[in-house]
């Protein structure tokens, strides 16, 4: 099963997951949901770097497999 999402890093250099695309605030990201996990730099995909000055999230799709039930 495939996901969609959006990674954007806060302007205190936090990195975050964002379920719905998040709109960019004075000092951080946010969605209308506030559905957000933080991630921490080993868990980036490769090759995904966000910066604060981005002016839109990073798009990302990602799959997701059961691992055990």
């Amino acid at each position: 099963m495939k996901v969609k999402a959006y990674i954007a890093r806060d302007k205190g250099g936090g990195v975050y997951l964002y379920h719905k695309r998040p709109k960019k605030m004075a000092i951080g990201w946010f969605s209308v949901e506030n559905d957000f996990t933080e991630l921490q730099g080993e868990f980036l995909p490769k090759g995904i770097n966000p910066q604060w000055d981005d002016k839109k999230p990073i798009a990302i799709e990602m799959d997701i497999k059961v691992l055990e039930k």
